[in-house]
């Protein structure tokens, strides 16, 4: 038992450093959503709460949903996992090779844009939730820019930054079936 006890404390202290090493807004964003994901699951929110509508939002003032129609990745499943592990990738590899540290606030910049647009495309087309639509975003911008890296997937695909997207766009597809 002290065995196992000294094993997860390790494990503990990996992780930790692990997560430290993440870039600030990745580690940031992932947490929240994790988080949120988590209160919805426990019931403490009621995911209807976080969904975005045009005339909720701005007429009645309830202006969290702006916010939170961007944090929320669905239910704990293997899809959630999906989300994570590619939002992971969309944004630290945009804040760690596009905006190459200490630009910062182009990353925020280019962050809030995407926010606007993400509000502006929602409002027109109602949609409620536009998590995916910004983590496309982020990923396109980042297989422009690196278009001749390799990535690995999970279960170890080797794909070229140039084809995530396409890769992304039919995994969401597969999943949605």
């Amino acid at each position: 038992i002290l065995s196992i006890r000294i094993k997860m404390e390790d494990a503990m202290t990996d992780f930790k450093a692990w997560y430290k090493r993440q870039p600030v807004f990745t580690r940031t964003y992932l947490s929240v959503c994790v988080v949120v994901t988590l209160m919805i699951t426990l019931k403490m929110v009621n995911p209807f709460n976080l969904l975005y509508d045009f005339n909720v939002t701005f007429f009645r003032l309830q202006l969290w949903r702006a916010f939170t129609a961007i944090l929320y990745m669905g239910k704990f499943d293997f899809g959630f996992i999906f989300n994570i592990y590619f939002a992971y990738i969309a944004i630290s590899k945009v804040e760690t090779q596009v905006f190459i540290p200490p630009k910062y606030h182009d990353f925020l910049w280019l962050n809030v844009l995407l926010f606007i647009g993400c509000i502006l495309i929602a409002s027109l087309f109602s949609f409620r939730l536009y998590t995916e639509m910004y983590l496309m975003s982020l990923i396109y911008i980042w297989c422009k820019r690196m278009p001749h890296e390799e990535i690995r997937i999970l279960f170890g695909l080797v794909v070229k930054s140039k084809y995530v997207i396409i890769q992304r766009v039919t995994s969401h597809l597969s999943m949605q079936s």
